[in-house]
């Protein structure tokens, strides 16, 4: 037995072993997407959740031993980006292959706090779900996250089965589970969206993970957010400890979800012939540049986000290049043994290299941008481009900022005012970009009008006051 198989849960072990079987050199024969077979996909998207509180890229507590086992023997992404730092914007960068000013699902300034600022995914652009079932296959989803993913925001299109119900991750893969069964002949596209890291958080004990439950509710988070924003005082480092805390228990618990599930792809014989990806549509603030939550800016802490793909036979890797939320069909394409299937997913999506790396904010919630304490902040939209190792950070307030990654990865200090050459070169690559798209000002754009129902679910996620 491995050191690596000593140290793993009774659930990661038997997910070690499972996709031991399928790497090169560990199975006694190779497995491998054969050409002219369409593989199943399987697309794993963990609500909010930072890459940097992942143990498989180098959190010191063991948050994730099931997603660690399937890194393993996966492509880890080290540098992935979400295009958007909350939900609506970077699925549909996922589902599109284009960034928000591009597909136009995003926010826009609201004229008063109560006013809904967002505008549904363009009717007509094609997206992920629709290029597969044009291939044959069969397409579900299960979202846990019932506010932006709901068939309201345009991102239902070319599901055969859409499911939105808000649930923590085990509950919600009984009915997983159940569509597998009904669908395991295949080929098959799987979306699943887990949630237990959006506030509010999973504070179920998690057994094995902290010594005892987190404490409070999982909406501390709101006080420590009052602390950090709304004064400039010292960040409060015990309550950002529980909450933080909170955040990591949660989780925990969609790690247990991921390694069910992936084993239960395996009980029903599916493994040798699906590819899977497991990643976040954007990250949280703890503090982090004196912000709170997300929704509020294009720092690492935002949208530096897990990317872990696996595909049966495969040489495992860790790979360096940038990428972002709008390469996930191209990704998915150099994967794919059919040639029609990986032409059709190649035309929704250029790939890395082929486009500037975005990732944009259009402001924040209204009751963000309306706040008399912090509002001021969010009266601008904020774009980040990045040139690895260099980032620059360009508003339309006229503010840029430029970081080099690689030797301050905590964006501490801002080499602008050093480098104005590298700054206003890549500022002006990002307004040349933002200006080639006609979707990057939706304002005439009839307001979506929405229910009481979906108002208190939002209240409940944290999108309204």
């Amino acid at each position: 037995m491995t050191r690596a198989m000593a140290a793993a849960t009774p659930r990661a072990l038997s997910l070690l072993l499972l996709v031991a079987c399928a790497s090169p050199g560990l199975s006694r024969i190779p497995l491998k997407l054969e050409a002219g077979e369409p593989p199943n996909i399987v697309l794993i998207v963990l609500d909010t959740v930072r890459a940097d509180h992942l143990s498989c890229y180098g959190y010191e507590r063991p948050t994730t031993p099931a997603i660690d086992a399937l890194a393993r023997y996966a492509t880890r992404y080290e540098n992935a980006i979400s295009t958007a730092p909350w939900t609506l914007p970077s699925h549909a960068s996922m589902f599109t292959g284009l960034a928000p000013h591009e597909h136009g699902a995003h926010g826009f300034l609201p004229e008063g706090p109560n006013q809904n600022d967002v505008t549904p995914l363009r009717e007509d652009l094609p997206v992920l779900a629709e290029v597969l079932k044009e291939q044959g296959y069969a397409t579900a989803a299960f979202s846990a996250n019932n506010v932006f993913l709901t068939r309201r925001w345009g991102l239902a299109r070319g599901f055969d089965t859409y499911e939105v119900r808000h649930r923590y991750a085990d509950a919600h893969n009984r009915e997983v589970i159940g569509w597998l069964d009904e669908h395991a002949a295949g080929p098959f596209f799987l979306f699943v969206n887990y949630i237990d890291a959006h506030r509010p958080y999973n504070v179920r004990h998690r057994p094995g993970f902290l010594t005892s439950p987190p404490n409070g509710n999982g909406r501390l988070i709101d006080r420590l957010r009052r602390q950090v924003m709304g004064t400039d005082d010292p960040i409060p480092e015990d309550l950002r400890a529980q909450v933080i805390d909170q955040y990591d228990n949660a989780i925990a618990h969609m790690d247990d979800a991921v390694g069910d599930l992936l084993l239960e792809l395996d009980r029903r014989g599916l493994r040798e012939r699906t590819i899977v990806v497991v990643t976040s549509d954007h990250g949280e603030y703890f503090g982090e540049h004196r912000l709170v939550e997300h929704n509020m800016d294009v720092y690492q802490p935002g949208v530096h986000v897990p990317l872990i793909v696996y595909t049966p036979g495969q040489t495992p890797e860790v790979d360096a290049e940038v990428v972002t939320s709008q390469d996930m069909a191209f990704l998915l394409a150099e994967r794919v043994g059919t040639k029609d299937v990986r032409v059709a997913l190649t035309a929704l999506s250029r790939g890395p290299g082929t486009h500037p790396a975005l990732a944009e904010n259009y402001y924040s919630r209204p009751w963000d941008v309306f706040s008399e304490i912090w509002g001021h902040r969010f009266q601008r939209i904020r774009r980040a481009l990045y040139e690895w190792p260099n980032k620059v950070i360009h508003a339309t307030d006229g503010t840029q900022e430029l970081y080099d990654l690689e030797r301050d990865p905590d964006e501490a200090r801002d080499l602008g005012p050093q480098l104005p050459g590298v700054t206003q070169r890549m500022a002006s690559a990002i307004d040349r970009e933002a200006a080639r798209s006609a979707a990057q000002d939706r304002a005439d754009t009839p307001e979506v009008q929405l229910t009481d129902e979906e108002v208190a679910q939002m209240r409940a996620l944290g999108y309204v006051e």
